[in-house]
């Protein structure tokens, strides 16, 4: 059984070494939405740009399929990446 537990200790923390490294990636990310938000708010042009968040989706894929990743998993992460984004640049925007 101890090789159980310390094995399930050692994935779990190589688990949250993947988490911090998601959460470090979203934070960059959020900085990016930000400046792009910016950008937008100077040139008056709208948060919801359907075509690049069609672009984002479909790169997903792409790269899910490369990768081997499932693809309904990642659209949903990205879908949710992108709502959070649209928020962020409302935000901005109201200022």
């Amino acid at each position: 059984m101890a090789s159980f537990d310390s094995r399930l200790k050692a994935l779990r923390g190589e688990i949250d070494r993947v988490d911090c490294s998601i959460i470090s990636l979203l934070k960059e990310r959020l900085r990016l939405i930000r400046d792009v938000a910016r950008l937008k708010k100077a040139a008056r042009k709208p948060v919801v740009d359907r075509e690049r968040e069609q672009e984002v989706i479909s790169r997903s894929k792409t790269v899910c399929g490369i990768t081997g990743a499932c693809p309904v998993f990642v659209e949903n992460v990205f879908s949710t990446i992108i709502r959070e984004s649209r928020r962020a640049e409302r935000k901005i925007l109201k200022k």
